[in-house]
Protein backbone atom coordinates (compact mmCIF):
# COMPACT_ATOMS: atom_id res chain seq x y z
CA UNK A 1 0.00 0.00 0.00
CA UNK A 2 1.40 3.01 -0.81
CA UNK A 3 1.80 6.28 1.65
CA UNK A 4 -0.87 8.27 -0.38
CA UNK A 5 -3.31 5.34 0.21
CA UNK A 6 -2.34 5.07 4.13
CA UNK A 7 -2.49 8.65 4.50
CA UNK A 8 -6.27 8.30 3.17
CA UNK A 9 -7.26 5.79 5.53
CA UNK A 10 -5.92 7.23 8.51
CA UNK A 11 -7.65 10.45 7.33
CA UNK A 12 -11.10 8.61 6.87
CA UNK A 13 -10.66 6.56 10.50
CA UNK A 14 -9.88 10.07 12.07
CA UNK A 15 -13.26 11.19 10.26
CA UNK A 16 -15.36 7.67 11.52
CA UNK A 17 -14.10 8.24 14.91
CA UNK A 18 -15.25 11.59 15.25
CA UNK A 19 -18.72 10.73 13.86
CA UNK A 20 -18.43 7.88 16.78
CA UNK A 21 -18.12 11.46 19.08
CA UNK A 22 -21.01 12.94 18.02
CA UNK A 23 -23.23 10.15 17.66
CA UNK A 24 -21.98 8.97 21.11
CA UNK A 25 -21.42 12.35 23.28
CA UNK A 26 -22.21 10.58 26.76
CA UNK A 27 -19.75 7.35 25.61
CA UNK A 28 -16.84 9.37 25.70
CA UNK A 29 -15.37 8.18 28.12
CA UNK A 30 -15.33 4.96 25.90
CA UNK A 31 -11.91 4.62 23.22
CA UNK A 32 -12.66 4.84 19.44
CA UNK A 33 -12.92 1.55 19.23
CA UNK A 34 -15.10 0.49 21.83
CA UNK A 35 -17.56 3.13 20.24
CA UNK A 36 -17.66 1.45 17.14
CA UNK A 37 -18.52 -1.94 18.43
CA UNK A 38 -21.09 -0.26 20.59
CA UNK A 39 -22.34 1.19 16.91
CA UNK A 40 -21.71 -1.93 15.01
CA UNK A 41 -19.71 -0.12 12.61
CA UNK A 42 -16.33 -1.95 10.85
CA UNK A 43 -13.12 0.31 11.18
CA UNK A 44 -12.47 1.60 7.62
CA UNK A 45 -9.57 -1.22 6.54
CA UNK A 46 -12.03 -4.08 7.54
CA UNK A 47 -14.80 -2.39 6.33
CA UNK A 48 -13.05 -1.89 2.48
CA UNK A 49 -12.15 -5.64 3.15
CA UNK A 50 -15.74 -6.64 3.55
CA UNK A 51 -17.36 -4.38 1.01
CA UNK A 52 -14.64 -6.21 -1.16
CA UNK A 53 -15.14 -10.19 0.01
CA UNK A 54 -19.09 -8.86 -0.37
CA UNK A 55 -18.75 -8.14 -3.87
CA UNK A 56 -17.01 -10.83 -4.96
CA UNK A 57 -18.99 -13.31 -3.39
CA UNK A 58 -21.85 -11.97 -5.25
CA UNK A 59 -20.19 -11.47 -8.43
CA UNK A 60 -19.04 -15.23 -8.08
CA UNK A 61 -22.55 -16.27 -7.11
CA UNK A 62 -24.53 -15.07 -9.24
CA UNK A 63 -21.78 -14.34 -12.40
CA UNK A 64 -22.88 -10.04 -12.63
CA UNK A 65 -21.94 -7.83 -12.80
CA UNK A 66 -20.57 -9.50 -16.70
CA UNK A 67 -17.58 -7.17 -16.69
CA UNK A 68 -16.36 -8.03 -12.77
CA UNK A 69 -16.82 -11.69 -13.53
CA UNK A 70 -14.67 -11.82 -16.40
CA UNK A 71 -12.11 -10.29 -14.63
CA UNK A 72 -12.06 -13.11 -11.75
CA UNK A 73 -10.22 -16.29 -11.50
CA UNK A 74 -11.76 -19.26 -9.52
CA UNK A 75 -8.52 -20.51 -7.14
CA UNK A 76 -8.56 -24.13 -6.99
CA UNK A 77 -5.98 -25.94 -5.03
CA UNK A 78 -4.25 -28.41 -6.43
Amino acid sequence: MGSHQWLVLIKLQSAQNSLTHAVLPSLRHLSASERLSYLHWLPVNYRIQFKIATLTYKTLAICQPAYLYNLLQVYHPS
